[in-house]
């Protein structure tokens, strides 16, 4: 069996009410403020709030908060600063993806993950795991 039938059977069998439906979810609000071109409005005061919640569920549904994370200590206000940040960064960062992985965009996701850092987990000491979801 190649890749290619793995992936395609994981794809077939994909229910919009399991787990991993919760990416999409996530993914497509994000995405479609980029779609836009308006993703400065991810953080205005109509989609701050959703906006949270749409990063805390995906979080949740991958047991990000779990009783040894302290982010089941927070509430969903939690995510604002994260969600003001990924707001304010270039659309070119928005653009970088696995088939264009370059020396420079490296530095750029490198770039990203300290933003995500700064907002959310720098006194926390987060793992790699839960900054890069």
């Amino acid at each position: 069996m190649t890749i290619k039938d793995t992936v395609n059977i994981f794809l077939n069998d994909r229910n919009h009410k399991d787990r991993y439906s919760s990416f999409d979810f996530c993914y497509n609000h994000f995405y479609s403020f980029y779609k836009e071109n308006k993703i400065e409005k991810l953080s205005d005061k109509n989609n701050l709030e959703i906006s949270c919640y749409k990063i805390w569920f995906y979080l949740a549904s991958w047991w990000m908060m779990r009783g040894s994370s302290f982010l089941l200590q927070k509430s969903v206000s939690h995510y604002q600063d994260l969600i003001k940040a990924i707001s304010e960064m270039p659309k070119h960062y928005w653009e970088i993806d696995i088939n264009n992985y370059t020396d420079e965009n490296i530095k750029i996701l490198l770039e990203i993950k300290s933003i995500i850092i700064n907002a959310l987990w720098k006194e926390n000491n987060a793992s790699d795991t839960l900054v890069l979801r």
